[in-house]
């Protein structure tokens, strides 16, 4: 045990770099019926019955009518009145009676579906957005999230093992513009904020704060009714500012002057900022999307992206600022099911898979080798009544394979990841 603790001040930095290296992805509106604009009230009045008005009024006051022109009057008011029972007045809100009795006219009940969201919709569909992984649609849309995680990392020498125990929150805010039913623009916030919940873990590796960002262009390549088959693709630009707090760097500062006779106020004003580590990265990411509606409830998407990132490191040796800088490119893919119960119930389940692989890095610290890929399962219910929102609940389990970090240490990494969504489209 003693061993495997002296093992840890070794791998910190390691972690730390593991860190960069592996981040990443962690963490339509209703087409209502315009109501027609209020036509002119009042009957139509025929041109017989226009002529008649005309000749009653040119007649000269105490004229005896003919019998003849009687009749011919009164057979001709009758059949003005036919030609007035014919045209119905627009009622007050500009709409015909008859109108009203159309099927399509009928108010629709809160789970009724509606295909003409037709940016999200493939053969009376709508599909959910994957949680890890990009969508093929082009919408505008903005959406919030929350959400909490838990990580569990486990350091092995040998026979003894050490496990070093993670909480953290997640904010979210991300927001869609369709410009046109081809071409969009995306951007979103992340804030995160994740500690050590036992004493191993808080004084080795503290606690950190970060936001993300990322912003960029989303675009439709072909569409197609018949089949239910969309294709997209995403390009955008991302970034993120990371703050960590790590006792041990402080401790480990005051070890390195242990030495002196005395430690003066100098010195503590010289080492304090040891505790604190910054991480800046940013980096590229693109990605090709499809989603195909199998049927009326089922559907699938599947992902193929790439990330390309660049990170530099503030953080301490002793007394010492170090720089450390690294890129990394990372491939990953995913596929998402969807089963949706509209119109009988307004309820749609997820399944998605996610593979992370890194394929190039670069570091001038601390190297690693062998960086295993990330596999993520996640499952989610949503209520999907209002088919300009999605409101629901998923849960992400995050599984990597056990990689070596330092001489005899192995490292197991696995992390449960709680989100609470709504998102409304416009």
């Amino acid at each position: 045990m003693v061993a495997t603790l002296r093992n840890v001040s070794a791998v910190a930095v390691v972690l730390v770099t593991l860190g960069s290296l592996l981040g990443g992805n962690a963490w339509a509106q209703d087409t209502e019926a315009a109501t027609p604009a209020p036509g002119a009230a009042g009957p139509t009045q025929s041109p017989d019955a226009a002529a008649n008005e005309a000749t009653a009024n040119d007649k000269p006051p105490h004229a005896e009518p003919s019998p003849v022109k009687e009749q011919v009057t009164r057979a001709e008011g009758r059949a003005s009145g036919a030609a007035l029972k014919t045209t119905t007045p627009p009622d007050a809100r500009g709409a015909k009676p008859q109108d009203k009795a159309l099927p399509g006219n009928a108010p629709k009940a809160p789970c009724e579906d509606d295909t003409t969201f037709s940016d999200r919709t493939l053969k009376g569909h709508a599909f959910l957005f994957p949680l890890r992984s990009d969508n093929a649609f082009v919408t505008s849309h903005l959406t919030f999230a929350q959400g909490v995680s838990y990580e569990n990392v486990r350091l092995e020498s040998g026979p003894e093992f050490v496990d070093l125990g993670f909480a953290g929150a997640v904010e979210r805010l991300d927001i869609g513009i369709r410009f046109h039913e081809r071409i969009g623009f995306f951007g979103g916030v992340d804030a995160r904020i994740a500690a050590g919940i036992d004493p191993l873990t808080a004084f080795y590796f503290g606690a950190d704060a970060s936001v993300s960002w990322r912003a960029g262009a989303a675009g439709m390549i072909l569409r197609s009714e018949r089949t239910g088959t969309q294709l997209g693709a995403r390009l955008s630009a991302q970034g993120a500012l990371d703050q960590q707090v790590t006792p041990f760097q402080l401790v480990d500062a005051l070890i390195a002057t242990s030495e002196q006779e005395e430690i003066t106020r100098a010195d503590l004003d010289r080492l304090i900022p040891s505790l604190f580590s910054r991480t800046k990265s940013i980096g590229g990411r693109g990605s090709v999307n499809l989603a195909q509606a199998l049927g009326r409830h089922f559907s699938a998407q599947a992902s193929l992206d790439v990330d390309i990132m660049s990170a530099s490191r503030l953080t301490h040796s002793g007394a010492q600022e170090v720089v450390y800088t690294t890129s990394s490119t990372a491939l990953g893919a995913g596929i998402a099911l969807t089963m949706d119960g509209m119109p009988y119930a307004p309820v749609a389940l997820l399944a998605e898979y996610r593979l992370d692989a890194t394929v190039a890095s670069w570091t001038d610290g601390p190297e690693i080798e062998g960086v295993p890929p990330m596999h993520a399962i996640v499952g989610g219910i949503y209520y999907t009544g209002r088919r300009y929102a999605q409101i629901g609940v998923v849960v992400s389990t995050l599984i990597d394979a056990s990689m070596d970090v330092a001489p005899d240490v192995k490292l197991t990494r696995t992390s449960i990841y709680g989100q609470f969504t709504i998102r409304t489209f416009f």
